[in-house]
C-alpha cells in the first residue's frame, strides 16, 4: 500500500504551529489547534470589474496593470465611432483621462498608465493606417516621433514609454496585407529597428518587457515567440490558433484570454507555467475579441480584460479581473 511518505517524499509532521513557507502537497498536524492541514492549490477565477463610460474595443492604446490600466482611442457603436477618449482604471473604477490627439483605433501600444506610447492605427473603418505616435504621462497625451511607416493591428511590450517595443501589424487599410515582421524600439525620442519577428502577422498578443517579451498567436498561427532585446526565437505553441487576444505576464508565467479562434470568438483562458499551456476558468461574461488587457502586468495572477466586441458586432463596456491560482493552507475535515 502506498504511503504519504512514499508519494510525497516526507513524513507527516506534528507541529505546534503552521510552517512559515509550506510547499504544495505538504501535510501536517497542528497540535495547538488539533487539526490536520495541507498546502493546496486554489484555482483562479474571473470576477466583474468596473464599467467603462462607453462601449468600445479595438483600442489604440491598452496598457498598464490590473490596478492601473489605461485605455485610449478605439472603435465603438456610438457616433463618431472612432474616438479620442482616454480612461484610467484604479482597480475598481474607470475615470476620464486626457484625450488623445488623433481619433484612431487598432494602434500598437506599450507601457504604463503614467508612461505609455501608442502609435499607428486606423482613422475609419477600412481607412488607411497611420504613422502618428503619442505618449501619455498620466495626465495628457503629447506628440512623439512618427513611425517609419504606417501600420496598425500589431502588438507591443514594455513597462514605459522609454523602454518599449512595438512589433508586427498590417500596412494596408484596417491593418490588412502586407504584414510587418519588423520590431521597433522606442527610447522616448527615436525609433530604432530591432530583430525581425519570425513571420509578418497582425492581431497578435504581447506582454513582458522590451528585453524579455512574448509575442502570442496572431492571424493564422498558434505560435508563441520570445524576444531578448535583440532577436526573436520560438517559445511554445498555443493549444489552438488564436488572435485578437488579451495577455499579460512574463516568459515563464503568462495568461492568455479572450480572442478569436478559426471558428469563433472565445471566452477561454489559458495559463503558461513555464512548461505548458493549460486551461483555466473561462471569462464570466461572454466570448469576446478586440478587448483591452493589462500587458504590463508582470505575472499571470492579475489579469484584466476590458471592452471588446462580440459576434456579430456588439461592443462591451464591461471589464473582468482575474485572480490567479495560488497556494493556500487548507484544513482537512472528516467526510
Amino acid at each position: 500500500m502506498a504511503t504519504y511518505k512514499g508519494i510525497k517524499g516526507f513524513s507527516i509532521q506534528n507541529l505546534s504551529a503552521d510552517p512559515s513557507n509550506p510547499i504544495e502537497g505538504e501535510m501536517w498536524y497542528n497540535s495547538t489547534s488539533g487539526v490536520w492541514k495541507v498546502e493546496g492549490y486554489v484555482a483562479g477565477a474571473w470576477a466583474s470589474g468596473g464599467t467603462m463610460s462607453a462601449a468600445r474595443g479595438i483600442f489604440r492604446a491598452n496598457v498598464g496593470t490590473q490596478t492601473a490600466a489605461l485605455a485610449g482611442g478605439g472603435f465603438g457603436p456610438a457616433a463618431p465611432n472612432v474616438t479620442t477618449a482616454t480612461e484610467e482604471y484604479d482597480g475598481s473604477t474607470w475615470t476620464s483621462g486626457g484625450a488623445m490627439g488623433s481619433a484612431l483605433y487598432g494602434g500598437l501600444s506599450a507601457g504604463s498608465q503614467t508612461s505609455a506610447i501608442s502609435a499607428g492605427g486606423n482613422s475609419s473603418p477600412g481607412g488607411a493606417t497611420n504613422t502618428t505616435a503619442e505618449s501619455y504621462n498620466g495626465t495628457s497625451w503629447s506628440g512623439e516621433t512618427s513611425l517609419p511607416s504606417s501600420r496598425s493591428s500589431g502588438s507591443g511590450a514594455g513597462t514605459s514609454e522609454t523602454a518599449a517595443i512595438l512589433f508586427c501589424g498590417g500596412a494596408g487599410p484596417s491593418g490588412s496585407t502586407p504584414f510587418f515582421s519588423e520590431t521597433l524600439h522606442y527610447d522616448g525620442s527615436a525609433w530604432t529597428a530591432g530583430g525581425s519577428y519570425p513571420t509578418g502577422l497582425r492581431f497578435l498578443g504581447g506582454c513582458g518587457t522590451s528585453t524579455a517579451a512574448l509575442g502570442i498567436g496572431g492571424n493564422g498561427t498558434a505560435n508563441v515567440n520570445e524576444y531578448d532585446g535583440t532577436s526573436w526565437s520560438s517559445h511554445s505553441t498555443l493549444p489552438t490558433i488564436r488572435y485578437s487576444l488579451g495577455s499579460c505576464g512574463n516568459l515563464t508565467d503568462a495568461l492568455v484570454f479572450s480572442g478569436e479562434t478559426p471558428t469563433n470568438e472565445t471566452n477561454s483562458t489559458i495559463l503558461w507555467d513555464g512548461v505548458s499551456w493549460t486551461s483555466q476558468a473561462d471569462l464570466s461574461n461572454t466570448a469576446v475579441k478586440y478587448s483591452g488587457s493589462n500587458r504590463a502586468q508582470s505575472t499571470s495572477s492579475l489579469g484584466f480584460k476590458y471592452g471588446g466586441r462580440t459576434d456579430p458586432g456588439a461592443y462591451l463596456s464591461s471589464s473582468e479581473e482575474w485572480t490567479g491560482g495560488t497556494l493556500a493552507t487548507k484544513t482537512i475535515t472528516a467526510s
